[in-house]
């Protein structure tokens, strides 16, 4: 019955509230490549090779060494805008203005985005120093943001 068992929690993974999402600094995984762009589209390599590194079950699974992924135009202004200077909330006010979106509309889409490009390890978060302090985080390695709100 040993798959009954609840999954643990990892210690490389960051459980944040909204205020606290709001202030965390996406940055383009060092693992992604920008292979094309163009005015409606960016297309990026992702470095799968290396990934393999970290998985366990990858090793065993053939499969290729990179991924393809094309982002549209909004998706591609939001990946950009990833460059560790923005805040998640100078990218939400950005793109809110661009797009003429209301403030929950953009927030929801921004928010949703952001965590698919986390979970297809296309960007990662920096996590500012006073989150860091609050939670005895400094020189740890985040992999996964989780949001609770």
């Amino acid at each position: 019955m040993s798959f009954l068992r609840k999954r643990k929690k990892a210690s490389n993974q960051l459980v944040v509230d909204k205020n606290e999402f709001y202030r965390l600094k996406p940055v383009i995984s060092p693992f992604v490549e920008q292979k094309k762009r163009t005015e409606d589209s960016l297309l990026l390599k992702l470095n799968i090779s290396e990934l393999k590194k970290r998985s366990k079950i990858r090793r065993y699974i053939p499969t290729p060494d990179y991924k393809r992924i094309q982002l549209d135009k909004l998706g591609m202004d939001v990946f950009l805008l990833c460059d560790g200077k923005n805040r998640v909330k100078d990218i939400i006010q950005i793109f809110q203005e661009k797009y003429k979106l209301t403030q929950t509309e953009t927030e929801l889409s921004v928010q949703k985005f952001l965590m698919n490009l986390t979970e297809r390890h296309l960007i990662g978060f920096l996590v500012p120093e006073e989150i860091a302090g609050q939670r005895k985080l400094s020189g740890v390695s985040i992999e996964k943001v989780i949001l609770d709100f």
